[in-house]
């Protein structure tokens, strides 16, 4: 039963790679290989393509998300005084307070000195929800994810554009705008869970 029990437990973070990274780092892979030509990697991925092939593929991708889901989090940070800036100070006292009574001290302060610090409270919001209540671990997970989607694919569709068409530049832009605004639902859905599982 505990064995099941980790299997379990190791599927949201299995479901961010996949929202994440796979999707982002498989169009960044995409780009590159068409870029050039397809002697250079003596192989095409299609509906014939064997086992190896794709799994070569999936691995690439992988790796190429991880990489990109790195570059996300200084794009984030970028787009953290924005974000800032649109919270409402309901939801930043709300996730403050939570913070400070989970902790059992007031050392959580939520105040605009730089997106480093910013990142870390959302972090330490992130560990308390799943620690508490694995139903809400699983929605702040998604929402993380879907938050590292758009930032990646943001970098990924930009790289596509600065390599093939650089018409198709108003999509990494309007999918950076999409990001911010992600951003600001997942404070604020931290905001509001934390509140629930520690109330």
């Amino acid at each position: 039963m505990d064995a099941f029990q980790k299997v379990l437990d190791l599927i949201p973070e299995a479901s961010y790679d996949l929202i994440g990274r796979l999707l982002p780092g498989g169009i960044a892979v995409a780009s590159l290989t068409s870029f050039y030509s397809i002697d250079v990697y003596g192989f095409t991925i299609d509906s014939a393509s064997g086992f190896l092939e794709v799994a070569i593929f999936l691995a690439a991708s992988y790796a190429a998300g991880l990489a990109i889901s790195t570059l996300a989090h200084p794009l984030y940070w970028l787009v953290w005084p924005f974000v800032y800036w649109f919270l409402t100070d309901a939801a930043t006292k709300t996730l403050r307070e939570s913070l400070n009574k989970a902790s059992g001290s007031q050392s959580f302060q939520l105040q605009w000195n730089g997106p480093l610090n910013a990142s870390f409270v959302l972090d330490r919001a992130h560990d308390l929800i799943k620690r508490k209540d694995s139903t809400q671990g699983l929605v702040v997970t998604k929402l993380s994810a879907e938050v590292s989607l758009i930032y990646g694919l943001s970098i990924a569709t930009g790289m596509y554009a600065f390599l093939h068409s650089a018409q198709l530049w108003a999509i990494p832009a309007a999918l950076l705008v999409v990001g911010f605004l992600r951003s600001i639902r997942l404070w604020q859905r931290h905001a509001s869970i934390l509140q629930a599982v520690t109330s």
